[in-house]
């Protein structure tokens, strides 16, 4: 069994590196109560090193035993850590953009929730309010901010195209344009952009090459969003629509590279393109009438079950087996 340990001012960090396991213990500091003058420990009583060296030789087993006869609770250090996490991912070129799948979870619930009106509104518009915010907010980080081209992935299309599913949902009107417009612009703009990566650069990690998936996503929700909007399915909807078919004919062509991936939480990443594929292929068969469509509708359905499936088994697998949601 190998440990090892970090000491800093105020905690020290043990890690089994065989289990991947830490265990973190920190001095609690009263700010409220004034220092009491210096005494040397009593001898009788451990020092606070031999406390730890004592921490350091115990085994798994009895690290776990005296957790478990502790009653543990998130301390104002701990609150104030994660705060300062969340702050730290807010300016991080790949982690920013995750923020935004909880927006359309909120949009994505807000359309459950339709024949509720009150309900539909207040999550459609909170929804709705934060997609602004943010949306301005990133550009004007990825503006500000000089990143490395190795950085970029199509993740990347979150934040901004995710304003292409504002139509899907809302009820039509001039002022859903402006979130249409917005997202099919930044969505051109970044493939362009990711594209190039993409050819030019390094290839992406094994984590992110789930993420290729999301290029599905932005032609299936603008051609959702367009036909709305329109009511007419003409040359540009067709545009829209016949990329997403080639990406997804260019995702199935290179299949082999997906099967050899281990798994990561961006596997997820398979489930909603292909929803949004899938709806966009029924949505195209139920105004053209074309088996053509409804082949694909159905075809991108099934995945999506399968999709849902297995990536839903290997992430309750993982947790289990404390291969996710731990620090590395």
């Amino acid at each position: 069994m190998c440990i090892r340990d970090r000491y800093n001012a105020n905690s020290v960090r043990l890690t089994n590196v065989g289990e991947k396991r830490e265990v973190e213990y920190k001095e609690l500091n009263n700010n409220e109560q004034e220092m009491e003058p210096f005494t040397e420990t009593p001898s009788n009583e451990k020092t606070y090193e031999e406390n730890i060296n004592e921490i350091l030789e115990m085994s798994n087993e009895e690290i776990r035993a005296l957790l478990k006869e502790q009653n543990i609770y998130l301390t104002d250090e701990e609150i104030l850590k994660f705060k300062e996490e969340v702050k730290a991912e807010f300016s991080h070129p790949i982690k920013i953009n995750f923020f935004g799948g909880f927006i359309i979870s909120l949009f994505l619930l807000a359309l459950a929730y339709k024949d509720a009106p009150r309900l539909y509104y207040s999550l459609f518009y909170a929804a709705l309010g934060l997609q602004t915010i943010f949306t301005l907010y990133v550009i004007s980080f990825w503006i500000d901010e000089k990143f490395d081209i190795a950085t970029l992935n199509p993740a990347w299309f979150i934040p901004v195209v995710g304003n292409l599913l504002i139509p899907i949902i809302a009820e039509k009107s001039q002022a859903i344009w402006y979130y249409f417009s917005l997202g099919l612009f930044f969505w051109i703009i970044l493939f362009a952009v990711i594209f190039y990566r993409l050819v030019f650069c390094d290839k992406l990690a094994d984590k992110f090459v789930p993420t290729l998936v999301i290029t599905l996503a932005p032609p299936a929700m603008a051609f959702l969003g367009y036909v709305k909007l329109t009511e007419q399915f003409d040359a540009f909807a067709a545009i829209l629509l016949n990329i997403n078919v080639f990406f997804a004919a260019l995702i199935l062509f290179s299949y082999k590279r997906f099967i050899k991936l281990k798994f990561a939480l961006s596997w997820w990443a398979f489930t909603f393109p292909t929803a949004a594929s899938s709806i966009a292929f029924l949505k195209a068969y139920e105004i053209t009438q074309s088996d053509f469509y409804l082949v694909l509708g159905v075809g991108a359905f099934a995945v999506l079950v399968a999709s849902i499936l297995i990536v839903g088994f290997l992430t309750v697998k993982s947790i289990i087996n404390g291969e996710i949601f731990s620090e590395k």
